[in-house]
């Protein structure tokens, strides 16, 4: 039929209207054509009609079906054939799916461990691991790097150093409270971090030391850590190449992750003590350190950095291969009354924001994060993140205990899917060491 249904031709009539053409392009086969004319006046034609008489029937036809009924029936063969077309690429859509599935089977995955800032809610995201450990021994040494924030920052390094999750529960227990210790002074003081650093210092230095580990080449896990630079200082000889020009503020990510394929040095001599000090340098809650604040600023949810950081070092590694078990500090229930006392709303000045920015800035950074991990990784990205009943601030130490009894209630019974399947395809992680090296 294909050969000579092209040659029909329109009467002037129809060719205004041009429907035509679109009809006979819908009759592909002698077999559509035979129904087609059975369906205009009932009866079908003979079945073994030459080709030449079955053309002279479908001319005559459309020559004098009228334009309405030609253009109504034209308009429903060609919804029939979008509707077919869309079956059929959605068919196509789930074979090519199903066909990438079974390649990733196969490929090599890169395992992460995130932990977000938030300074006394620490105490949750300790506890999780803790109540984690438990339920799963040994399930830190199935991530290949553990990325944190500020708190977070801190459980990272201990875990890298071979803490357990027990004895970093422990710590935070122990010692937040003389961290966030108050400060009448500064506590009035415009011109002054509201909490001095100087027993944060000497917990951090007994915390690392006693591991026997000074440095990032000291660990015996790859790890990242977030902080900012604000000073644009140019890098001493102990510190890495920067992916941005000296002399004005930066992102800072400080790892031990071999180069490889990435364009940046690791950080081996880099100091746990400062790196530490740096990802927790929270501002207007502490000084500075060496020109560093807390990597919260921009990156409060380590995670996307990580998994950034792994694929410039491995570039062999697709998203479907990577997986991120990312455990937050849990959603404070904030939100702004932006209203004024003349009606208008949302005309506000410093005074009115200033209160409000660093909590705007850090939440703001954990939502985002985890709406592109969701969006890049799917189901391969598990958080950890419940919403709290009542507002905390990460120095309010009067809610160490509700933050450690929310971790030990928290439900973990989708992570426990989740590393079940990790584990179950362990034998998929390559020794990313040995391939780093080779």
């Amino acid at each position: 039929m294909s050969r000579f249904v092209g040659a029909l031709r329109p009467s002037p009539a129809t060719r205004t209207l041009r429907p035509s053409s679109v009809a006979t392009r819908t009759l592909r086969s002698s077999g559509a054509a035979r129904r087609w004319l059975s369906s205009y006046d009932g009866d079908a034609p003979p079945p073994k009609l030459e080709a030449a008489q079955l053309r002279s029937q479908l001319q005559k036809r459309l020559q004098r079906m009228p334009h309405e009924e030609l253009l109504k029936w034209t308009l429903a063969q060609q919804d029939a054939i979008r509707e077919q077309r869309g079956r059929h690429s959605e068919q196509l859509r789930r074979v090519q799916a199903a066909e990438d599935t079974v390649a990733d089977t196969g490929r090599p995955k890169f395992n992460i461990l995130s932990l977000d800032g938030g300074g006394v809610r620490g105490c949750f995201t300790a506890t999780v691991l803790e109540r984690l450990e438990q339920r799963h021994p040994g399930f830190v040494d199935q991530f290949d790097m553990v990325a944190g924030t500020s708190t977070g920052g801190i459980i990272a390094l201990s875990l890298a150093m071979g803490h357990s999750a027990a004895e970093c529960r422990s710590f935070y227990e122990e010692f937040t409270h003389e961290i966030f210790k108050p400060d009448f002074m500064r506590g009035l003081s415009p011109w002054h971090a509201k909490y001095s650093d100087t027993r944060k210092a000497e917990l951090f230095r007994m915390l690392f030391k006693g591991k026997g580990m000074e440095t990032f080449a000291d660990l015996k896990k790859w790890v990242l850590l977030t902080s900012f630079r604000v000073d644009g200082r140019v890098p001493d000889d102990h510190e890495s190449q920067t992916f941005f020009p000296s002399g004005r503020w930066r992102p800072a990510l400080f790892s031990n992750i071999p180069r490889n394929a990435g364009l940046v040095e690791p950080d081996l001599d880099w100091p746990l003590f400062d790196a530490a000090m740096a990802t927790t340098a929270a501002p207007t809650y502490f000084p500075l350190h060496q020109g560093y604040v807390d990597g919260g600023v921009f990156g409060n949810n380590p995670s996307l950095a990580a998994v950034a950081k792994a694929a410039s070092h491995f570039p062999e590694l697709r998203p479907t291969d990577i997986n991120v078990l990312s455990i937050g500090t849990c959603i404070r229930p904030l939100k702004l009354d932006a209203g004024t006392a003349s009606g208008k709303e949302g005309d506000w000045g410093l005074s009115q924001w200033s209160p409000h920015l660093l909590n705007l800035v850090f939440d703001s950074s954990n939502r985002s994060v985890s709406l592109y991990q969701q969006m890049l990784l799917g189901d391969r990205y598990h958080r950890i993140n419940p919403l709290l009943g009542e507002d905390v601030g990460l120095d309010d130490i009067n809610a160490i205990d509700l933050m450690i009894r929310i971790g030990n209630q928290v439900d973990l019974a989708p992570a426990d899917l989740w590393l079940d399947e990790l584990e179950a395809n362990k034998h998929l992680r390559p020794d990313w060491h040995n391939r780093a090296h080779m």
